[in-house]
């Protein structure tokens, strides 16, 4: 009797493992905020899950990989936008887009999508994305490194779980479109 409720119990613990091991594997990922990746909702230390398989939408915030360095970022535009900067002002697909999520004071210098990296088109390609950094005098986005691919992006920055006392979904501070 006790060696069947240890074997139950055993294998129990081995599948919750097993189970959480392959969600970590090909659901989530989670990740560490580091000071380069911070921004307004995302503090360093935070320790957020990524989503490997959600769907991608403006204004989300992503996980993404260059050169074997990840990096956080927030998509700006998508496949078949037009995406301009001009006298500080965003224009998406030529209407001007608010941005109250940055700081007072931010500056982001003029660029179109043509002006970026490896592109050669007003709009943005298919499965392609422009993102930008919530703190702009950070130019380690789209800026620097162009139009970043779908298979770049790990996945959509979803669930903060750490610090206990602010677990709960990414807020992205984007007003309703």
């Amino acid at each position: 009797m006790v060696k069947r409720d240890l074997v139950k119990y055993i294998s129990i613990i081995l599948a919750f493992v097993l189970g959480i091991w392959a969600l970590n594997t090909w659901v989530f990922e989670t990740v560490t905020v580091t000071n380069q990746m911070s921004n307004t909702y995302l503090k360093k230390g935070d320790r957020v899950l990524v989503n490997m398989h959600a769907s991608l939408h403006y204004g989300d915030f992503v996980l993404y990989k260059v050169e074997d360095k990840e990096y956080v970022g927030r998509i700006i535009g998508t496949s078949g936008d037009t995406v301009r900067y001009m006298d500080n002002i965003l224009y998406r697909n030529d209407e001007i887009v608010k941005e109250s999520y940055l700081s007072v004071n931010t500056e982001t210098e003029d660029f179109q999508v043509r002006s970026l990296p490896n592109s050669e088109s007003e709009k943005i390609g298919k499965n392609q994305y422009l993102i930008l950094n919530d703190r702009r005098s950070n130019q380690a986005d789209s800026r620097t490194f162009g139009l970043v691919n779908r298979s770049q992006i790990i996945g959509k920055m979803t669930l903060r779980i750490l610090p206990v006392n602010k677990i709960g979904f990414v807020e992205t501070g984007m007003d309703e479109e």
